[in-house]
């Protein structure tokens, strides 16, 4: 039988180290943790876990599992989540399980073996057969920042619809008729609401291009070379609206090494007003996307649903408001004329 020095050593951590990992102690990095977990799953280890709640019959583990702890949206909402069940007594864990999804038996041993007694997925999407066995076993589950197209799990997010309505409307408003939407993964709720807000301000004003949408992964590297890539192909444009901060950082990037000034050439706009986003060298418009807000929301319902099985199913969204700073070149509106369109003759 395994036990908790070979999940230390496997993880190439101390014994004291691993178990303050796998009880969700403060003191442990996400990146430690997330390999003492890996470890333990290996090894086929059963965590012995203190009470989940103090005073409460609940055994076993919040666990966070999200897109990509390096993107600082998810990493914002993450620390929310933490800092809620922390002052609760709920011991939350981050721990990407992605990689079991592949597998439900494997997904199913993993819940049972670390006695998870609910789960929050973060900007990430459940595959179908492992959405099935979480309502099987009725395990409680809230997804934030996106929500399952069959709506029968509970989630937290934001308004993303409006948000991607206001964001085109304003650059709309500043003369642009050619705008660039960068986006995220298709079949992500976030991408499809985003979009839609898009295209009903460009349609109803006949200035939809379907050219002019692009999907890549919401990161720097994707907002990169997407902008490259619509350089090179000629396209003429005037803006961009990214789907993330980070994407948007990467578009800025691309742009300079063109020669292309943000805003004078290229207006762009970014979504989740991450702290990067005010930062005076950069001064992104953005629209907010509430963090703390949709963290601590997500974390009182999944504590909800632990403590009240029966408790109804629900979906909150969560309003956002546009941030209207340097790159999507308000100021020039006041007296200078916009730039021709990128790619134009």
């Amino acid at each position: 039988m395994a036990t908790l020095k070979d999940v230390a050593a496997i993880a190439e951590v101390s014994v004291s180290t691993a178990s303050r990992a796998l009880s969700g102690k403060p003191g442990v990095s996400e990146r430690v943790r997330a390999r003492v977990l890996a470890a333990s799953e290996q090894v086929g280890y059963c965590v012995q876990q203190v009470p989940l709640r103090r005073g409460s019959e609940h055994e076993g583990l919040l666990a966070i599992t999200s897109d990509h702890l390096a993107n600082p949206f998810c990493n914002e909402v993450v620390r929310a989540i933490e800092n809620y069940c922390l002052a609760r007594g709920y011991n939350a864990v981050s721990w990407n399980m992605q990689g079991l999804w592949r597998d439900v038996h494997a997904f199913a041993r993993a819940i049972q073996r670390h006695k998870i007694s609910g789960l929050l997925c973060v900007s990430v999407n459940l595959p179908g057969p492992i959405e099935k066995f979480i309502l099987d076993l009725g395990l409680p589950c809230v997804t934030v920042g996106r929500y399952v197209q069959s709506r029968r799990i509970d989630s937290v997010t934001a308004d993303n619809f409006n948000g991607a309505l206001d964001a085109t409307k304003h650059l709309v408003s500043l003369g642009h008729q050619r705008i660039v939407l960068l986006t995220g993964p298709e079949d992500s709720s976030a991408t499809i609401d985003r979009t839609r807000g898009y295209r009903e301000v460009l349609a109803s004003r006949g200035l939809l291009d379907e050219r002019l949408i692009r999907r890549g992964s919401l990161d720097y590297q994707s907002g990169h070379d997407l902008t490259l890539s619509l350089l090179q192909q000629g396209l003429d444009f005037t803006a961009i609206f990214a789907a993330s901060d980070i994407m948007a950082v990467g578009v800025i990037e691309a742009l300079a090494e063109k020669g292309l000034r943000v805003p004078e050439d290229v207006a762009v706009v970014g979504f989740d007003n991450i702290e990067l986003a005010g930062y005076s060298r950069i001064q992104l418009t953005t629209v907010d996307h509430p963090k703390m807000e949709l963290g601590e929301a997500a974390a009182e319902r999944i504590v909800k649903l632990i403590e009240g099985p029966s408790t109804p199913l629900q979906h909150v969204v969560l309003p956002v408001r546009l941030v209207v700073r340097r790159t999507c070149g308000a100021q020039l509106a006041h007296g200078e004329a916009l730039g021709l369109p990128v790619g134009a003759a």
